[in-house]
């Protein structure tokens, strides 16, 4: 029989327990708490962003569950308000235009679809190609 050196064996143990408990924690999804913020007559409705998130959650089913916990509808032509993100929620905003290509035009086009962290900005035509990258924050 071949006489294995501990230290050979030790990383090979916490591999196998790391991956074992990775999988573990694949059967159950981090829930992630949503807030949906959508001006009237921007193309975008409330409904429309509850259909993308549940393909979303399609998507990435087991590991992360979407949950709209959350809605506010704003007057047309409401301006983009950083105020009223909650910090502790994905904020997806059914807008126009991205309203970042006013203040970073060299770099957003208003005609796109665009996340910055917790706040993704769904412009029409644009939402059924976006993805969802999970920021780092506690969630409860």
């Amino acid at each position: 029989m071949k006489k294995h050196k501990l230290i050979s064996i030790v990383p090979l143990a916490l591999c196998i327990l790391l991956t074992a408990g990775i999988y573990t924690a694949k059967g159950v999804p981090k829930k992630i708490k949503v807030q949906i913020h959508t001006v009237k007559g921007a193309g975008i409705t409330e409904a429309d962003v509850n259909d993308w998130i549940d393909k979303t959650n399609e998507i990435d089913k087991p590991q992360v569950k979407f949950i709209v916990d959350s809605n506010h509808v704003y007057v047309p032509n409401s301006p983009y308000d950083v105020n009223k993100n909650d910090l502790c929620r994905i904020n997806i905003w059914g807008v126009h235009r991205n309203p970042w290509a006013v203040s970073h035009p060299n770099l957003v086009d208003p005609n796109v679809s665009a996340q910055w962290g917790r706040v993704i900005m769904l412009v029409p035509g644009d939402g059924n190609d976006v993805y969802i990258r999970i920021p780092p924050f506690h969630t409860n």
